[in-house]
């Protein structure tokens, strides 16, 4: 909504036509202002309604923007707690091997010893 001011261009170009300037330039000028007047003017309210509706839209996307950033760092987060359970359980199978090996050469040890008392016993 524009706001309308009126302008009377006859009024302006007979005061122009007083001071001096040739009546076809001093008509031009009046059509010019009056142009000028009518397609540059906004009331106040359009500017109150339009800055409330970019207001609206920059909380709308700050909203988007943050929604976006509350996903992407719940997907991080399960991210890193797969990671950690990944690596955890990696530590827990290499734990098992390396128990597995330590009673396995255990059991070859006892083994061997056994066989050399028998052999000493057998002397």
């Amino acid at each position: 909504m524009t706001m309308t001011i009126r302008f009377d261009t006859l009024k302006y170009a007979k005061r122009l036509e007083v001071a001096g300037i040739a009546p076809s330039h001093a008509e031009a000028y009046a059509h010019a202002l009056s142009d000028a007047l009518t397609n540059t003017v906004v009331a106040p309210g359009d500017l109150i309604l339009l800055k409330a509706d970019v207001t609206h839209c920059i909380e709308a996307v700050k909203q988007e923007l943050t929604d976006s950033i509350e996903q992407a760092l719940q997907k991080l987060i399960a991210s890193l707690e797969l990671s950690r359970q990944k690596l955890a359980l990696g530590s827990e199978l290499d734990r098992q091997e390396l128990t597995t090996s330590i009673q396995l050469f255990s059991q070859e040890a006892r083994a061997k010893f056994e066989f050399a008392r028998q052999k000493l016993i057998a002397l």
